[in-house]
């Protein structure tokens, strides 16, 4: 199908770039993330700008993460979870794709946001535990 036409040019040597802590101290569910300074963010993926394919969207998140980006950003609200979906896709493809057990997708960081109304809370109010969790 198109994404794994889209991931035919994606070399299976990851760039390195300039990278940061994600977080500030380790808590009991959570150690801080390296990630690379430069991020992907997911909002054109979901098409809140214009039309965009799912091979090139796919396509995107592959370039990113095999030129370094490590920290990809995306939220349900992004074209009502398409930019998600796109991400998952792309990053499923590249674990099969590279070398090791995760491929290129391994290392890479997914940021999103929570506490918006919508259906993707599942009926839950947005800020619960259960809202956060279905978002």
């Amino acid at each position: 199908g198109a994404p794994t036409s889209a991931m035919a040019s994606v070399s299976s040597a990851r760039k390195v770039l300039p990278s940061c802590l994600l977080g500030r101290r380790a808590t009991a569910r959570a150690l801080p993330s390296l990630v690379s300074r430069l991020g992907l963010g997911g909002v054109g993926l979901g098409e809140v700008y214009g039309a965009v394919s799912e091979a090139d969207a796919v396509a995107c998140v592959a370039r990113a993460v095999e030129l370094g980006v490590t920290l990809i950003d995306t939220s349900p609200n992004y074209g009502g979870g398409r930019s998600e979906e796109r991400i998952g896709l792309a990053l499923n493809e590249l674990g099969r794709s590279g070398s090791g057990s995760a491929g290129l997708a391994g290392g890479v960081t997914l940021v999103t946001k929570c506490g918006d109304p919508g259906p993707q809370n599942g009926g839950h109010s947005p800020f619960s535990r259960e809202g956060v969790h279905h978002s």
